[in-house]
């Protein structure tokens, strides 16, 4: 679903190795939830709308390419 979990983990990789670098790891669980939140947001909403009984109701908008595209640039702008 919008490659959130390929872009999770490379972020998250990319996140802890610049902690390490710079001798902050223990900053890391701090830093993750922050940088993370857009997507801890989305995935909530995407899966509360999908386990909804709303979910036959909003097929059409479910199915738009725009509206997923717009979701897809608002996650993978810079935080």
């Amino acid at each position: 679903f919008l490659g959130l979990g390929m872009k999770h983990a490379i972020l998250s990789a990319r996140l802890l190795a610049a902690c390490i670098a710079e001798k902050r790891i223990e900053e890391y669980p701090g830093e993750h939830r922050l940088f993370f939140r857009k997507f801890r947001l989305a995935n909530r909403l995407a899966g509360g709308l999908y386990d909804s009984g709303f979910s036959l109701l909003l097929y059409p908008f479910i199915k738009n390419r725009f509206l997923f595209s717009k979701v897809y640039r608002w996650l993978h702008s810079p935080h």
